[in-house]
C-alpha cells in the first residue's frame, strides 16, 4: 500500500509516471459525481481512499472466464450460421431442375422450352432440358433424334449434348441423330453451328452434315433435306443404306418389330421413300425391295427370301 501511496503522492507533486498517472485516474474515478475530490488529503485519507479504490477496481475488472468464452462462441456461431445461410441461398439460386421427355417406338412429340426454342422428338428418344435456363449457357441432353429451332440469344449459347458430340449454336435450326449403335449426325437447315467430337471440331452451315463415328468426325454437303428432317412430316427417305439400318429406323418410327432371317443378306442396301403408309404397306414394300416374303409371329414380322433385287 505504501508503494501505491508514494506513486500517487509523486504524481500529485508533479513527478509524472505511467504508474502514477494510472493510479491517480483510478483514484479520481472512485469518487461519486457529487463527491468532491480533496485538494489536500492526509496520508490516512489517501490510504482509506486507496483501499476503497482497490476494492472498486477488483469489483469492476473481475470478469468470469466462462462469460468471455460464451461471447466468443456465440460470435463464431453467428458467423457460421450466416455463412451456411449464404451458401444455401447461393446453392438454391444456381440449382438446375430438369424436365425429361421420352417417346416410345411409334411415338412423336414436340416441346417448347423456357427460352422459346421449339424441339421435335422422333420415336425412341429421351430428351432432358432445364425447366429454367440459368447461367451463361443453355444446355440440353439427347438420346435419339430431334429437330431443333433455337430462339436466338447471342449472350447464351445453346448446347446439345449427344453422347460425345456437342453442338453449339446461338439461334438456328438443325437435326441431331444419336441412336445407340449408330453414328451420330448433325444436319444444318438454317444458320451456323459448331460441333465438337473428342478433340475434333468443325463449323457447319445450311446444307452441311457432320457425322461422328469411332474417333473420326467427318462432314459433307447435302441437298435432300427430307432425308434428314422429313420424319417430322411422316416421311422416311433412304439412300443406299444397309438393310439393318433401314429395318431399325422403320421399326422404331412405326412402332413395329421387323427382322430378317439369315437367308436375306446383310449386304443388301436400300433406296426408297416411305410416306403416309400403314404397317402392312411398309412390310410389303420391304419384301418387294428384298425379293422376300414376310410372316408374322406375335408382334414380330420375319422377312425371308433369296436376297436383294
Amino acid at each position: 500500500m505504501s508503494s501505491i501511496r508514494k506513486k500517487l503522492k509523486d504524481f500529485l507533486s508533479g513527478k509524472n509516471s505511467p504508474e502514477g498517472h494510472m493510479i491517480y485516474h483510478a483514484w479520481y474515478k472512485s469518487f461519486d459525481d457529487t463527491q468532491e475530490v480533496p485538494d489536500d488529503a492526509s496520508p490516512a485519507d489517501i490510504d482509506r481512499e486507496l483501499v476503497q479504490m482497490k476494492n472498486g477496481i477488483s469489483r469492476r475488472t473481475t470478469v468470469p472466464l466462462w462469460t468471455s468464452y460464451w461471447k466468443v462462441a456465440a460470435a463464431v456461431l453467428l458467423i457460421a450460421v450466416a455463412g451456411v445461410v449464404l451458401y444455401t441461398q447461393k446453392t438454391f439460386d444456381t440449382e438446375v431442375h430438369y424436365a425429361e421427355y421420352v417417346t416410345a417406338h411409334g411415338e412423336h412429340t414436340d416441346v417448347i422450352l423456357a427460352d422459346g426454342s421449339h424441339i421435335w422428338l422422333n420415336a425412341g428418344t429421351k430428351f432432358r432440358a432445364p425447366q429454367t435456363f440459368k447461367g451463361d449457357t443453355r444446355e440440353v441432353y439427347l438420346e435419339g433424334e430431334a429437330f431443333f429451332e433455337i430462339a436466338h440469344n447471342p449472350k447464351k449459347p445453346f448446347i446439345v449434348h449427344a453422347g460425345e458430340l456437342t453442338t453449339t449454336v446461338l439461334g438456328t435450326s438443325f437435326n441431331v441423330r444419336h441412336y445407340t449403335g449408330q453414328p451420330t449426325e448433325v444436319a444444318v437447315v438454317t444458320g451456323r453451328v459448331a460441333v465438337q467430337y473428342q478433340q475434333n471440331t468443325d463449323t457447319l452451315t445450311r446444307g452441311q452434315i457432320a457425322m461422328a463415328t469411332k474417333d473420326i468426325l467427318g462432314s459433307w454437303t447435302f441437298t435432300d433435306f427430307d432425308r434428314y428432317t422429313g420424319w417430322r412430316q411422316g416421311k422416311l427417305v433412304f439412300e443406299d443404306q444397309p438393310v439393318q439400318d433401314v429395318l431399325q429406323t422403320v421399326s422404331r418410327f412405326y412402332g413395329v418389330d421387323i427382322r430378317v432371317k439369315d437367308t436375306v443378306s446383310g449386304a443388301c442396301r436400300i433406296s426408297t421413300t416411305l410416306e403416309s403408309m400403314t404397317e402392312k404397306e411398309v412390310v410389303d414394300l420391304l419384301c418387294l425391295l428384298l425379293n422376300a416374303t414376310a410372316t408374322r409371329d406375335g408382334h414380330v414380322y420375319w422377312i425371308s427370301g433369296s436376297g436383294c433385287n
